[in-house]
């Protein structure tokens, strides 16, 4: 027999032990976890320029051409033909995640006929450079639209420009080089 002393046994010595070291090990991972959520929180990623968030994330990839719906549409179904019609590409993702479509001037084009003859065209004339990435929640929709001058053109802006006349015509849009929907309008007097 032992006499009862102010010494504890020795197997809820080495529980107290490994208690106090798995404390430990559980405050300095959550301090770890929270310095990570501060610094993303307030945080600006390495490929912003000037410091200013990026608009896509990480997780994010480019939309491939088979998950883009698109699609031409203008505001009206008739103009006159002092009027600017409103000419615009739709793009639309129709997969099951996030992706990162670039609306820029390079990648959408428009195109109008009258019947078989193709009467203008937004590339015949000038581009405008630049990248403008669009992050696409599936289902989402974007767009980019012009005033089109009524103004006749060809590739290289070659030949004169005229004003085309009553009729009716097609827009097409593609992006990328994928088209999509047409969208069919009218030009009266």
């Amino acid at each position: 027999m032992r006499p009862a002393g102010s010494s504890p046994p020795s197997l809820p010595r080495s529980l107290l032990v490994l208690c106090v070291i798995g404390l430990g090990l559980l405050t300095a991972y959550v301090l770890v976890l929270a310095g990570r959520k501060g610094h993303h929180a307030g945080g600006h990623s390495a490929g912003s320029p000037g410091g200013q968030p990026s608009q896509v994330t990480s997780t994010t990839v480019p939309c491939v051409p088979s998950v883009l719906g698109v699609a031409a549409t203008t505001d009206a179904k008739q103009y006159r033909l002092d009027q600017r019609p409103e000419l615009e590409i739709q793009v639309t993702n129709t997969g099951e995640a996030p992706c990162v479509a670039n609306l820029s001037d390079s990648q959408i084009e428009l195109l109008v006929y009258n019947g078989w003859s193709r009467v203008w065209g937004s590339h015949d004339c000038k581009v405008k450079p630049g990248d403008s990435p669009v992050t696409l929640a599936p289902r989402q929709t974007a767009g980019r639209s012009i005033h089109w001058s009524g103004m006749s053109s060809q590739p290289n802006c070659a030949g004169t420009r005229q004003r085309v006349g009553t009729g009716n015509y097609t827009l097409f849009a593609r992006f990328a080089g994928v088209g999509g929907r047409t969208a069919a309008f009218s030009i009266a007097q």
